[in-house]
């Protein structure tokens, strides 16, 4: 049975370089993954930081980038959450950044994976009511996927 989920960098990530929760990770690659089509950019400013803060090489990154272009991740555009990703980053203290993904999981009723941990914070604190079930981290999503 496939699932259906709203994905970021912080887990897309994961999938080319190898972290704890790489394994869980992985698992979400059999399921449909949806991100905002600022997705390819995000993951290009990580791996970029990842050179500059001498955790990968250029070549490592160049290599990684190659193999997230073909990630099976359906690209959605972004143009249509700006209002609500803007209200959820005021609602919540949060970048309005991480609010495209979020504004996208909450338009779709899906739930959204990340690694992203003040993301999570933010959601589960006292400004984030109803979205609390909205966002779970990457080793969390195990309970969907059993």
């Amino acid at each position: 049975m496939s699932l259906q989920f709203v994905t970021d960098a912080s887990v897309a990530l994961q999938w080319v370089v190898p972290e704890a929760t790489s394994p869980v990770a992985d698992r979400l690659l059999g399921h449909r993954l949806l991100a905002p089509d600022v997705l390819m950019g995000d993951l290009a400013q990580v791996l970029g930081a990842k050179v500059a803060l001498g955790d990968l090489t250029a070549v490592e990154a160049a290599t990684a980038a190659m193999a997230l272009q073909g990630a099976e991740v359906e690209l959605m555009p972004s143009r249509p959450l700006l209002a609500d990703a803007v209200r959820l980053a005021a609602q919540l203290s949060h970048p309005a950044q991480d609010c495209l993904y979020l504004a996208l999981a909450q338009g779709l009723q899906l739930v959204y994976v990340t690694a992203n941990p003040a993301l999570v914070r933010s959601v589960r604190g006292p400004l984030g009511g109803r979205l609390a079930g909205r966002v779970v981290l990457v080793h969390e999503v195990e309970r969907f996927l059993r």
